[in-house]
């Protein structure tokens, strides 16, 4: 099989894998937004993707700068602007109501370069040179580069460690991705505070939006993660049998004790599906429909954490 690339999840909305620049794709390699494909340059771009007061402060002045007496100041200041990856919103449509003519139409200029699109291309780009140059330890950027989804008000980004998707509990629900996938490897860490916590990992779902939609959900919960539960009438088979409701992990349990991370991977492919705990092979299931599914995590009315979320898209 083929690894067409991987991406870091994002932490409200995961998000497609991307492979940099593929035959059927528009993106574009990081250095033509002026960022060098190594760490440094992926972290820097990031940042500028969301920028902080300093950078709000550097874009302002450059801003005045387009009304300089200096003609050649005047375009240093435009071509600066216009390479940032992102500006923020309300920012050029203030500089298009300046008393300055000059200004006014720069502005408009960069305007149209900074469409709403750019900044999606610029994340494309940044994941692409992660996929490309097997760069490390980038997670917290790309995540914190992300918006949080605001019809998921019970996840949120913890503020002390950004790369942590929380579920805070609250009615209960799931968190999807916007995209179906087909065959795919899906690797994730999770923690619960308590024993009682109960959460999943929802595989292969189809259908509209509802409370039970069809999907094969993967069990996260103290002794029982690695179980299956069939979802909203969803078939698979265990051991050549259909699974009615539930079919038990293959192992004991390995979970970690509460507060402490644990590894899930999960393979989706050709209709069958294998589940790892902290690295042990702990279900199977078969007999699946081979359809493209969205895939979501679980609430189910109380708290759990998710981190390093990776989908590795399996093609060929």
């Amino acid at each position: 099989m083929d690894l067409r690339g991987a991406a870091v999840l994002g932490v409200v909305l995961l998000m497609p894998a991307v492979s940099g620049r593929a035959a059927d794709d528009e993106s574009v390699p990081l250095a033509e937004f002026g960022f060098e494909p190594t760490a440094a340059g992926v972290r820097q771009c990031l940042a500028r993707l969301t920028p902080g007061e300093e950078e709000v402060q550097r874009i302002a002045a450059l801003i005045e700068q387009l009304d300089d007496d200096d003609y050649f100041t005047r375009e240093r200041a435009t071509r600066q602007l216009a390479r940032l990856p992102s500006i923020p919103a309300g920012t050029l449509a203030e500089a298009m109501k300046h008393p300055s003519l000059e200004v006014r139409c720069r502005a408009r200029r960069l305007a149209v370069i900074h469409s709403s699109e750019r900044p999606q291309g610029i994340l494309k780009a940044a994941l692409g040179a992660v996929v490309e140059q097997k760069l490390e330890g980038l997670a917290p950027a790309i995540l914190t580069a992300m918006r949080n989804d605001p019809d998921a008000p019970v996840w949120k980004l913890a503020q002390q460690a950004v790369s942590v998707t929380v579920c805070n509990g609250g009615p209960q629900g799931y968190l999807r991705t916007k995209e179906a996938f087909a065959d795919y490897v899906l690797s994730l860490q999770w923690r619960m505070p308590t024993n009682t916590s109960d959460s999943g990992v929802g595989l292969m779902m189809t259908g509209p939006d509802q409370a039970t939609p069809s999907c094969l959900e993967v069990q996260i919960h103290a002794a029982n993660s690695g179980d299956f539960y069939i979802i909203g009438g969803f078939h698979a088979e265990a051991a050549g049998q259909k699974i009615p409701f539930r079919s038990n992990k293959l192992q004991p349990s390995n979970e970690k004790p509460p507060g402490e991370w644990n590894t899930m991977e999960m393979l989706v492919s050709g209709g069958n599906v294998e589940v790892k705990i902290n690295g042990l092979v702990q279900n199977k299931a078969t007999g699946c429909a081979r359809q493209p599914g969205k895939i979501n995590l679980r609430n189910e009315g109380s708290p759990v954490e998710f981190r390093n979320i990776l989908l590795l898209p399996l093609e060929g």
